[in-house]
């Protein structure tokens, strides 16, 4: 079972540095909630347009069988006219989603974004037999923006996988990937954007010059996601279409992503997430097969500053976890370290620990 449950901890993470998204934010700026990545957010692919209003029975349907309770529709991309689409000018700008942790009383000279010109190594031990099975080093910016992720994948001391992001005017702008590290860029991205709006990446997967797959974004009037396009090749014809439906209650915000992956018209993955009022992400759910039942779904609690107290994992959604993540935070709001219990037995089977260096920090 330890070994399963490193699998799913690595795949987690190959979804989010091989050009995934982040909940709430396309990887161009995942990096301004770094607390998210640091406590392991679930990713998702952040690639939708817009489908028929008809997509709004199935999601009602979803919210019954998955768990997340009735919601009154807010608006949707199918029917909102408003969406602002690629390339379209527009005064609306997203949502600030900085997130430097709760306050948690006395924090001395930390500085507004307690992660600005900060290092922070986190080092799994799968097995708690004190030997490093994984190490990932990232490096924050004098503005709080991660620079560098860097993945020693076995723990061995040599760095196996590095990531180095470009930033512009507090927007995320290029990415380069080394793998193996070697010194020699293999793959890149690049982000372009309108008034705050990520509209268009670019991804060449080779690093040889040319654009592999192409994503476009349409966003509705408040900034919010409504659709996009996936185009491999590109040559001007969508591969995948995606649709965003949004719906809000006083219990929070409901967001559901259709994913139609063959561009034929039909839902094929089905993603949800909720959210408290406060903006915290509550209960993630999955269907890998577009059928309105949950194959997977995720947990979450929150304590009385906000702070994560632990995730639950149910790989087969029988509303039994298999899995739990207890998270631990230093004076300033960061995670310093989580424990992996698997089965749910109050008996920790792996750790993570997070060390920071920071210039202001003493």
């Amino acid at each position: 079972m330890l070994e399963a449950a490193a699998d799913v901890i690595g795949e987690r993470q190959d979804r989010l540095r091989q050009g995934g998204r982040q909940h709430g934010v396309t990887l161009a700026n995942a990096t301004t909630n770094p607390s998210a990545f640091l406590s392991g957010e679930t990713t998702r692919y952040n690639r939708i347009t817009m489908q028929p209003v008809s997509h709004l029975v199935l999601v009602a349907f979803l919210l019954a069988a998955c768990g997340s309770g009735p919601a009154a529709p807010r608006w949707s991309s199918a029917t909102d006219p408003t969406v602002v689409r690629p390339g379209e000018d527009t005064q609306e700008t997203a949502p600030d989603t900085a997130e430097t942790g709760p306050d948690t009383g006395d924090t001395g000279d930390a500085p507004d974004d307690v992660y600005a010109d900060c290092t922070v190594t986190l080092t799994y031990d799968y097995q708690l037999d004190g030997t490093p099975d994984e190490i990932i080093v990232t490096t924050f910016d004098s503005e709080g923006h991660r620079v560098i992720l860097a993945y020693d994948i076995d723990g061995s001391g040599t760095l196996d996988d590095v990531y180095a992001f470009t930033w512009e005017d507090g927007l995320q702008v290029a990415s380069t990937r080394d793998l193996p590290y070697d010194g020699v860029v293999d793959e890149t991205w690049r982000w372009i954007w309108a008034a705050g709006l990520c509209v268009e990446e670019d991804h060449d997967g080779d690093a040889d010059g040319n654009v592999d797959t192409r994503t476009t974004w349409s966003y509705a009037k408040d900034g919010r996601e409504a659709g996009a396009e996936v185009d491999h090749g590109p040559d001007g014809v969508a591969d995948e279409v995606w649709t965003w439906v949004w719906f809000e209650d006083p219990q929070g915000t409901l967001e559901t992503l259709l994913e139609d992956t063959d561009a034929d018209g039909d839902t094929d993955v089905i993603e949800t997430w909720r959210t408290d009022p406060d903006g915290r992400l509550v209960l993630y759910t999955y269907d890998i097969d577009g059928d309105g039942v949950c194959n997977y779904t995720e947990t979450s609690s929150y304590d009385a500053a906000g702070r994560r107290e632990w995730r639950d994992i149910d790989y087969d959604a029988d509303g039994t976890p298999e899995m739990r993540y207890l998270f631990e935070y230093d004076r300033y709001g960061r995670v310093s370290a989580w424990d992996l219990d698997w089965g749910v037995d109050g008996v920790a089977e792996g750790r993570a620990v997070h060390v920071w260096d920071c210039a202001w920090e003493t």
